[in-house]
């Protein structure tokens, strides 16, 4: 009887297991079709909240750069602008200079043919000359052939110019010695 029992109670334990073990099978066979059901929504979801984060990416991206290209072209502008007012003044001052100087020379040729001194006064009155019609064509030339002309004067007429730029620097030492004494 004991023997009976026992066995009753085993077979009805086993049956409870068996039942058990069948019962969550069903009920992960449905609730994984259920979580691949969720994740394929989850993928889908996530792939279009990435598409859409792609594109207001793509257009912020777009729409800074426009941004920056355009503050980059009023930048140009505006240094332009401030380049070609810098090379105006310095025209304009480059001008007065030169006439200053022109004059200067041509008070040193002057004071050269007094003291007997004509082939000397002729280079000076000549190089006064030069920077005086330099001088009138400033205006008349933008920078960069300005600079070209000028180069050009020194290149064709270096002993003239270093000539005259020592007699420039005696006058000016002079004027200095001059000032300093009264």
């Amino acid at each position: 009887m004991t023997n009976t029992v026992h066995t009753s109670a085993t077979a009805s334990t086993n049956s409870t297991i068996a039942n058990s073990t069948k019962a969550p099978t069903k009920r992960s066979a449905a609730a994984n079709k259920k979580a691949t059901s969720k994740k394929e929504q989850l993928k889908q979801a996530a792939g279009a909240a990435a598409e859409t984060v792609t594109s207001k990416t793509r257009e912020a991206v777009s729409s800074a750069t426009q941004m920056a290209e355009n503050t980059a072209d009023e930048s140009v502008r505006l240094a332009a602008d401030q380049a070609q007012q810098i090379a105006r003044d310095g025209q304009q001052r480059t001008e007065h200079v030169m006439q200053a100087v022109s004059r200067a020379f041509a008070a040193g040729s002057e004071s050269l043919e007094r003291d007997g001194m004509n082939v000397s006064a002729s280079y000076v009155r000549a190089t006064a000359d030069g920077l005086q019609r330099a001088a009138t064509e400033v205006d008349r030339f933008d920078t960069g052939r300005l600079t070209g002309k000028l180069e050009d004067f020194v290149r064709e007429r270096p002993l003239m110019t270093m000539g005259a730029l020592a007699i420039a620097g005696f006058a000016l030492a002079g004027s200095l010695k001059r000032s300093e004494r009264s």
